[in-house]
């Protein structure tokens, strides 16, 4: 609540109290300032807060402060002079932006989605150009948002795999059914996992799920009882890891894109995508030198969450 309130009240803020003319300031001083606005800041909604400096870097002409408030980090940029302060950067190198990437002999990427939360949909519409060009230089892994005890426990028949409401997809049960049917693809048709959800995000809906994800299943001649004999025998052990996956990785809604898990913040193209991905190898694959469709213009924004 404290650092939510703090945020609001920081953006756009003009850090003039009580601050010097001189400069050159030192990077450790201008943090002192930020620390000296943020205790002001906090204490006035909560005086008890501890609060202390984690660290002052120089960022591209700003100092970077990171705070922990309570147990609970925020970072600070301040401006040389210790005058003004903003919460986020906004960065226009496109460079700068992919170097936050963690480098990997072999990326790894996650994805994690709804099977129907439309935004997650297009999502994985985005990067099936991607899962072509890179080929098997990079396995794009299919992962699932799972809640707990959602919406409310009086409905939670209707959204959990249990009766202890661990398990609670978003859209309804149907979609986590769903979501454990494309697990069990990817498990035992890796191959043709890709293909399948391109094929059913098309010709299925949230509604008629339970019988259409047979079609494309078949189409791709994908062993459907095997499937659901997985869906009916794994799907509680697959949830659980799913979930675990949430938690590790504080997932909060779909679309999420991790990239040697860090997460992807940038335009959701193929391009966009793409880049980003093969940021995340040491030495990229030849294939990333290719150009896929770039229009910013056209990028998916939004999330279920």
């Amino acid at each position: 609540m404290i650092i939510g309130i703090f945020l609001l009240i920081i953006l756009g803020s003009i850090l003039t109290k009580g601050f010097t003319d001189l400069m050159p300031m030192s990077k450790n001083a201008i943090a002192q300032k930020g620390m000296a606005f943020v205790k002001e800041t906090v204490a006035a909604q909560n005086p008890q807060a501890k609060i202390t400096l984690k660290k002052a870097e120089r960022y591209h002409g700003v100092v970077k402060s990171i705070f922990d408030i309570d147990g609970e980090e925020i970072e600070l940029y301040i401006a040389n002079d210790g005058k003004v302060a903003f919460v986020q950067p906004i960065i226009i190198d496109k460079k700068l932006a992919l170097e936050k990437y963690i480098k990997a002999a072999k990326a790894d990427v996650k994805l994690f989605t709804m099977s129907y939360c439309p935004y997650g949909n297009e999502a994985e519409d985005i990067i099936l150009p991607v899962v072509s060009l890179l080929g098997k230089d990079v396995d794009v892994e299919p992962h699932y948002v799972i809640y707990s005890n959602y919406p409310s426990e009086a409905e939670q028949k209707d959204y959990c795999w249990d009766a202890e409401g661990k398990y609670c997809s978003m859209h309804g049960l149907s979609e986590l059914r769903q979501d454990v049917r494309e697990l069990c693809i990817y498990k035992y048709n890796k191959d043709s996992f890709w293909k399948y959800i391109e094929l059913v995000n098309k010709d299925c809906t949230n509604d008629n799920i339970e019988t259409c994800w047979k079609k494309p299943a078949t189409t791709l001649k994908i062993d459907t009882q095997k499937i659901e004999t997985c869906l009916k025998d794994e799907g509680l052990a697959m949830l659980s890891a799913e979930k675990a996956l949430n938690d590790e990785y504080a997932i909060q809604g779909s679309p999420t894109l991790l990239i040697n898990g860090v997460e992807f913040d940038g335009d959701r193209t193929p391009e966009g995508y793409k880049e980003a991905i093969c940021s995340g190898f040491k030495k990229a694959p030849s294939s990333c030198s290719q150009k896929l469709t770039a229009d910013v213009s056209s990028a998916v924004d939004g999330s279920c969450n």
